[in-house]
């Protein structure tokens, strides 16, 4: 009996890293390299390091020669990942992200859309990796406007990924001042046999689940300059 294998995924490649000073650009540039490497089954340290410094253009270009004549010099070891990372921060990463990012979680208000609202909101608990679930749960709770947040209140939402999903399935009220609506605003809820709306609301909290994650393995790592200091698809 013939056996059939899998068929063979192609990989993409990582996206690559200029050397901008900006906490976002260098945070998902490596974390691509991180899904690349296992995408790739790539555990050799050094060679996740050769690998991931292909992927330098501009200015993270130069940097890299000059630590690569200090490692041919022996003034300085970078062969495990860890390491790289640590360096690179230390590079390219801006000073007292944590801090500005909190500043910015505080004064952030749903004023317009919800799911502008989210993805402001997600963008700034990556760059503050030592924030309690609990804390960032309560910021995105009081923030909202008042009617979201009663929903969200009604049906019980209990952590964070749920309740960033559960916003998102809701219809954006919006007039006059809309923090203070005159009726209950309209709730979208699948009907029976339609299950399109139910599937996109189950893969919404799964992306929220995969962003929660991430900021808890970014508040594990070690190795962090910048952040020591002080976290869809």
């Amino acid at each position: 009996m013939a056996t059939h294998e899998a068929p063979r995924v192609e990989v993409p490649k990582p996206h690559t890293f200029s050397g901008k000073r900006d906490a976002k650009e260098l945070d998902n540039f490596l974390w691509h390299m991180e899904r690349y490497f296992e995408a790739i089954a790539l555990t050799d340290e050094a060679t996740k390091v050769r690998t991931a410094t292909l992927y330098l253009t501009d200015n993270a270009t130069l940097w890299w020669r000059r630590r690569f004549a200090d490692i041919e010099r022996g003034t300085c070891t970078i062969d495990t990942w860890d390491a790289f990372k640590k360096e690179i921060k230390r590079q390219f990463y801006p000073e007292d992200v944590a801090y500005l990012a909190r500043k910015s979680l505080k004064r952030l208000k749903h004023t317009g859309s919800i799911r502008e609202y989210v993805k402001e909101f997600s963008t700034l608990m990556l760059e503050i990796p030592n924030m309690a679930e609990e804390e960032l749960l309560f910021n995105f709770m009081d923030n909202l406007q008042s009617w979201a947040e009663q929903e969200l209140r009604r049906r019980g939402v209990q952590d964070l990924a749920t309740a960033m999903a559960v916003a998102e399935s809701l219809v954006d009220y919006r007039r006059g001042d809309s923090s203070k609506p005159s009726h209950h605003p309209r709730v979208t809820r699948p009907k029976v046999g339609e299950t399109r709306g139910r599937r996109a609301t189950l893969l919404r909290k799964d992306q929220a689940k995969a962003l929660v994650a991430r900021m808890a393995k970014a508040r594990q790592a070690k190795g962090v300059h910048a952040q020591d200091q002080l976290l869809l698809v």
